[in-house]
């Protein structure tokens, strides 16, 4: 599996669950991505702002997302095919 850093802000459907976030799908260049599964999240700090990452099952391979708390962007960080 090769992996390929990214580093792009992406729109991104989410919904709250128990007061926790969790993403269904992001549109990546003028694609809509539909996650399958949330196979792994973590919390990072960066200087003032949150990240919450997110490691997501898709059909066409694995991608990490993050969510900026402070800035509230959506960051496409990585993908694995």
């Amino acid at each position: 599996m090769e992996t390929t850093e990214i580093k792009e802000k992406v729109k991104t459907g989410v919904v709250f669950i128990n007061g926790n976030i969790q993403p269904k799908w992001f549109e990546w260049r003028g694609r809509k991505i539909d996650i399958k599964k949330i196979t792994y999240k973590w919390r990072t700090v960066k200087g003032d702002s949150v990240l919450l990452h997110f490691s997501v099952e898709c059909e066409s391979g694995l991608y990490e997302i993050s969510y900026n708390q402070k800035t509230l962007d959506w960051v496409l960080e990585q993908v694995s095919v």
